[in-house]
């Protein structure tokens, strides 16, 4: 999979039609960093946080019922955003 390290034009774009400049290098990463933090919440929603904590029932394949609970893993080997 490959990683995008720009943001699309139409942010840059939107940018300068907000503030009339397109967004400076500095901005440009405290723009990715925000996104970053916004896709994070949009993840670590309520639903997910309480099976997270309390575990789901999932139906397997084997038709047994188990008690999971989702994990997300990461890796970082330096900030995402820059």
């Amino acid at each position: 999979m490959k990683i995008r390290k720009k943001l699309p034009d139409s942010v840059r774009e939107k940018y300068r039609a907000i503030h009339g400049v397109v967004p400076s290098s500095d901005m440009h990463t405290h723009l990715r960093r925000e996104l970053m933090q916004e896709i994070w919440a949009l993840l670590l929603d309520d639903k997910f946080m309480h099976a997270y904590k309390h575990g789901i029932e999932i139906l397997c394949a084997d038709n047994i019922w188990r008690l999971v609970f989702p994990r997300l893993l990461t890796y970082s080997a330096d900030y995402p955003e820059k």
